[in-house]
């Protein structure tokens, strides 16, 4: 009510929470004895997360992820993505913010990979690489002889692994008798 009647001016929201996009400028004409209305919309800053699957046996696609945790504004944040062939799974539009990254439902014959912090950033992609190392143990071989011949004895170890995979391996007993698979 108290605006110079006028064509142009220039109205810009000039504090604005750090959660928000800053909004474009608009134009006002002031009309004498009438109100010109303009309408700002604050909109939550968003950006990606890529998670790159990787693993030591090369399955890589249908893992499951979970991002969760506050995003800045205080609103929380629970989502799922699945890799695809590529081994890549995305978290598009996710609120501003710290997450924990983590792989769901690992395979039990993988050690479960740490999970990761991701700090997501306004219009930009951050990419989080998670990779399967399969479990390992040994198997020890102790030979005994009635007449102490026990150094170079060889032995074979094959059939299937959890995973999937044919194992074949050869050991040879050392001086004492021991082989180690």
């Amino acid at each position: 009510t108290d605006v110079p009647i006028g064509n142009g001016y220039s109205v810009e929201e000039i504090e604005i929470k750090q959660q928000y996009i800053q909004p474009e400028k608009q134009t006002a004409d002031v009309h004498w004895n009438t109100v010109s209305e303009l309408t700002f919309n604050n909109v939550l800053k968003r950006g990606n997360v890529e998670v790159v699957k990787s693993s030591e046996d090369g399955f890589i696609s249908d893992v499951k992820f979970r991002l969760h945790g506050t995003a800045s504004n205080g609103e929380s944040v629970d989502l799922q993505a699945t890799t695809n062939a590529e081994g890549k799974a995305l978290f598009t539009n996710v609120l501003v913010g710290t997450y924990t990254v983590e792989e769901l439902e690992t395979k039990k014959h993988y050690i479960v990979p740490s999970s990761q912090t991701v700090a997501v950033e306004s219009g930009k992609t951050v990419t989080k690489r998670f990779n399967n190392v399969l479990k390992r143990g040994a198997v020890e071989i102790t030979k005994t002889s009635e007449d102490g011949a026990v150094s170079g004895i060889k032995f074979r170890l094959h059939g299937t692994a959890t995973n999937g995979e044919t194992v074949d391996l050869q050991a040879t007993t050392n001086a004492e008798g021991k082989a180690i698979f």
